[in-house]
């Protein structure tokens, strides 16, 4: 899949409606190490957002895919992994 304007536009409204719902089963299902590897990987995410962009992606990758674990859902799991949008729940 290209990511011209409109493939982007419509990556992004796709997250939109799917990313609150994976976030809400992770709330719900994450073990209490879960959210504690959460609280320290979102601000490292987010100091590095202006000073490191490779390294922003990285823990982007990381903190969606950790996200995801935490959903405990196989189904979710398997969809993520044929959509090839790496970082994205």
């Amino acid at each position: 899949m290209s990511l011209e304007p409109a493939t982007l536009r419509s990556l992004v409204d796709a997250r939109l409606v799917i990313e609150p719902g994976i976030a809400a089963l992770a709330a719900k299902c994450g073990s209490d190490a879960d959210r504690a590897a959460l609280v320290e990987l979102a601000p490292q995410c987010s100091a590095s957002f202006v000073e490191d962009a490779e390294r922003f992606l990285q823990l982007d990758v990381e903190l969606h895919a950790l996200i995801l674990r935490m959903a405990n859902n196989p189904f979710l799991e398997r969809i993520h992994g044929k959509s090839g949008t790496a970082g994205a729940p």
